[in-house]
């Protein structure tokens, strides 16, 4: 009796070792709950529960999932929505400061000066629909803001751009638009129609001065370019959307 009680024991640790296993190395927990509800297999998930149009843009309210937490001291959310199978994100201010972990989230999408990607993204927040809802990412920090060390022009080169949610210097070949020499060194903007039409990546520019390749146009700093159509003209700063 004694042996077939400790080999009974055996057999359910062996068993309870491989479910263990097999949980942690071939299921994943995340998409089988995301297949039953959306909202419980990724914390970055809320579900939106009402829309407003106020004076300073659209306010909305969000019902994140219980595994939403918020850094302390956040005081942005991005939202993100799919478009025609393109991402689109932006940032929305935290209307009031919420706890660390809040059954609501609150917060104001401002319109763009230029461009209408917060006009797509608004007609895509649907009472009852679950959107991508995350702590905006920290930008990188840097102890001293020091002007970039240009190199001599090399034949076939032209003037670099500073991505600066990237934090990187990006080198251009000649008639290469700013969103192709920063596709080409590995960075991942966001783009639509490529074109120049629907104006999904317009970003603004800080620094500098671009030229748009379809109509010689040259556009300065503090306006919002479109990164698909425009080569720069002089060393560029630009921004997140």
């Amino acid at each position: 009796m004694k042996t077939t009680r400790s080999m009974d024991t055996a057999a359910a640790s062996t068993w309870s070792h491989a479910a263990r296993w097999i949980a942690h190395n071939v299921l994943d927990a995340d998409a089988y709950l995301a297949a039953l509800n959306p909202m419980w297999g990724n914390p970055h998930r809320a579900r939106v529960i009402a829309v407003a149009s106020v004076s300073g843009g659209t306010e909305v309210l969000f019902k994140p999932s219980t595994r939403f937490e918020l850094p302390e001291r956040t005081r942005f959310v991005t939202v993100g929505v799919d478009v025609e199978g393109v991402r689109l994100r932006r940032d929305l201010l935290l209307v009031k400061q919420a706890s660390a972990r809040p059954e609501t989230v609150r917060a104001l999408l401002r319109p763009e000066p230029d461009g209408d990607t917060a006009a797509l993204i608004v007609d895509q927040l649907l009472v009852g629909r679950v959107v991508e809802l995350a702590p905006r990412a920290p930008k990188p920090r840097r102890a001293k803001r020091r002007a970039p060390v240009t190199p001599p022009a090399l034949p076939g080169s032209a003037p670099s751009t500073f991505w600066e949610q990237y934090d990187t210097d990006v080198a251009a070949a000649t008639g290469q638009t700013l969103l192709e020499s920063a596709e080409a060194a590995g960075l991942t903007p966001t783009f639509g129609c490529r074109a120049g039409v629907c104006r999904r990546c317009s970003i603004p520019l800080l620094e500098g001065r671009v030229t748009d390749v379809r109509d010689g146009r040259v556009t300065e700093a503090g306006a919002h370019i479109q990164p698909c159509t425009v080569v720069a003209a002089t060393q560029c700063r630009v921004d997140a959307p």
